[in-house]
């Protein structure tokens, strides 16, 4: 009788952690395609663009020109696309799933905030930040939506993510 009584405690706890992790991959799904922010915010994140967080204590030596910078875009799969979203492709990708075949170090996250979708201004910016940190290529490039707090929610600015990585 109790090894009938374990099985079944050990089996709620499955499915009750079954049901967390559902419940938490719903709500981060959510948050990762959608920033919204105050609408008073948005000018001073464009303005203070772009935002970089460094992931190494080292600081790197330039050693690639801004126009031989390679970029490599996010690839979208079934888990982690943001289909709900009307028209995704239009928000969210920049251009085909690409990845270097060399190893990387990652050195930097870089955001850039933009009021339009403009991948030309994105793109140039992205080159030359990580030419000015010592990178040699951007990786997991991708936009999405930045949404005003307070519906209706059109769309406010876009935010451009690349890492910033450096041949090793």
């Amino acid at each position: 009788m109790t090894d009938r009584l374990a099985f079944q405690q050990t089996r709620r706890r499955l499915v009750t952690l079954t049901v967390a992790i559902m419940i938490g991959g719903c709500a981060s799904h959510s948050m990762l395609f959608f920033d919204s922010v105050d609408s008073a915010e948005v000018p001073s994140l464009i303005s203070k663009s772009p935002h970089i967080k460094s992931l190494t204590k080292v600081q790197h030596t330039k050693r690639t020109d801004p126009q031989n910078i390679v970029l490599f875009n996010y690839a979208f799969h079934e888990f982690n696309a943001p289909n709900r979203v009307l028209n995704w492709q239009y928000h969210y990708m920049i251009g085909p799933a690409s990845a270097p075949d060399w190893s990387n170090e990652k050195i930097a996250e870089v955001i850039v905030y933009l009021r339009t979708r403009d991948d030309a201004t994105a793109l140039q910016t992205f080159k030359r930040v990580a030419s000015d940190i010592g990178g040699d290529a951007v990786v997991e490039m991708h936009r999405k939506p930045i949404i005003p707090k307070i519906p209706p929610a059109p769309i406010e600015a876009y935010l451009y993510y690349g890492v910033v990585v450096r041949m090793s």
